[in-house]
């Protein structure tokens, strides 16, 4: 994260992703998350990116996103649900639960890939504040 949106009222991030699976690259991404405050209590905000998505055997292609966040129980919890599509028509729906944690947060997700071969998944990521 480059700037904190809890802190002001935007924020923005990077973020690089590489999917495995049976010992091959499936999807290979990087992406610049972009965050606005709604409300002047920074309990609602917007997410919006762009990026680029390449998957196995092709090449890199444009990658936008868009998302929403709720804050929850003294701020510490965030409700949050996003939508990504690549360029050449694939989507991703998302949506999870966020903990906060001093500089950093765990965020257990649950998704849905339009196409693909492992269409839905769980995952547990964790984030870091530098």
């Amino acid at each position: 994260m480059l700037r904190d949106p809890d802190t002001a009222p935007w924020g923005f991030a990077v973020q690089a992703n590489i999917t495995y699976s049976s010992g091959h690259a499936l999807t290979q991404s990087s992406y610049g998350p972009a965050t606005l405050s709604l409300d002047a209590d920074r309990r609602w905000s917007l997410n919006t990116g762009l990026g680029e998505l390449r998957r196995q055997g092709s090449h890199f292609r444009p990658l936008a996103g868009l998302g929403i966040e709720r804050k929850k129980a003294a701020r510490t919890i965030t409700l949050l649900a996003e939508n990504l599509r690549s360029s050449h028509g694939p989507s991703v729906s998302q949506a999870g639960i966020r903990r906060l944690a001093r500089n950093s947060s765990v965020d257990p997700i649950g998704g849905r890939n339009s196409v693909a071969r492992h269409a839905r998944w769980v995952t547990l990521g964790w984030n870091r504040r530098f």
